[in-house]
């Protein structure tokens, strides 16, 4: 008997064309951490009369498909995953590398996502994706990361596996990027957390053990920041109290640009998510506490997103070398 490793395998996904059509996967992600993509039953189980003292009925209510994945922010693959989870993508340019513009809209596209282990062959096939939670994550030092929640209305099982190929084209790391925080160029930041959620219907359920549909709810964002403290401190007064000595009704607010770029010409390779301004509304501050310790003073500023009239709630550009729309 040989046992099977967790390495030999793929995570791949695709833009379906319809509902209802599962497609094989085309993009291929580097996952982080193994991939969570596992069938769940909902059941029922109940006494009927003659049945004595005990449960006689076992009946299945629900199968359910989700899962979640994590890795880091590649030009292509990170792209196509904003894409997917906001809903439209506006391109321009007319060579390498191509400008993808990515805003919220409805409806989100359909997706097929593919798990396969090539030992034994297990490969699910899950369809009728859309993607509930997105979040980016950046730390001093490391590779900006990515992770996405997904459900599905179905799912099948195959005994092939995919051939997956791989974006080519570096991650971005944290110390590729400026950052426009705090009413403007901001230096002293050490990590970041953007967090965005669809708000999926997890169940829509008609006439079928699956579901029907996954749609998205409510689009709700939220923004958290590090940073050191080196200088008097003005922002926990603007964020908690107006700016003055005293507490305030009315609500800080502000903009927030995370730029994200590395090579030049035809190798430029570049990310930019963009907070209009208002609509980044900070919630709180943590204010540096004495210690007996001598140690660096850091701050943690935690942010909510809402929509103003004529902007967009969040953007996403993309600078890669995909000559067409994710939605083509």
């Amino acid at each position: 008997m040989v046992l099977a490793s967790t390495y030999n395998g793929y995570l791949g996904f695709v833009k379906q064309a319809a509902q209802g059509t599962a497609l094989a996967p085309t993009k291929f992600v580097k996952f982080l951490s193994p991939v969570k993509m596992d069938a769940e039953q909902e059941i029922n189980i109940y006494p009927e009369g003659g049945g004595g003292f005990y449960n006689a009925v076992a009946q299945k209510k629900l199968h359910k498909v989700g899962g979640s994945f994590d890795c880091n922010l590649a030009p292509e693959i990170g792209g196509a995953l904003f894409a997917y989870f906001l809903g439209a993508d506006a391109i321009t340019g007319a060579a390498v590398p191509y400008t993808h513009t990515l805003t919220p809209a409805r409806p989100l596209p359909w997706l097929t996502i593919e798990r396969g282990l090539k030992t034994n062959l297990k490969t699910e096939r899950a369809f009728d994706v859309r993607l509930g939670k997105l979040g980016l994550e950046g730390k001093a030092g490391e590779p900006l990361k990515l992770s996405v929640d997904f459900t599905g209305a179905q799912s099948s099982l195959f005994a092939t596996n995919a051939t997956d190929t791989y974006e080519t084209t570096r991650a971005w790391t944290f110390m590729d990027g400026t950052f426009t925080l705090l009413g403007g160029a901001y230096t002293k930041i050490s990590g970041f957390k953007l967090e965005l959620d669809n708000n999926l219907e997890t169940d829509v359920q008609t006439t079928e053990v699956y579901l029907q549909e996954v749609p998205p709810g409510k689009l709700v964002g939220k923004f958290s920041f590090d940073i050191v403290y080196d200088s008097a401190d003005v922002n926990y007064a603007m964020i908690l109290f107006g700016a003055g000595l005293t507490i305030v009704e009315t609500l800080a607010t502000g903009t927030a640009v995370l730029a994200f770029t590395y090579g030049a010409t035809t190798l430029l390779r570049s990310a930019t998510f963009t907070i209009p301004a208002g609509g980044l509304v900070y919630r709180g501050m943590t204010d540096p506490a004495p210690g007996p310790e001598p140690k660096t003073l850091r701050q943690t500023i935690v942010c909510d997103i809402i929509k103003l009239v004529g902007s967009e709630y969040i953007t996403a550009a993309f600078n890669n070398a995909m000559a067409t729309s994710y939605f083509a």
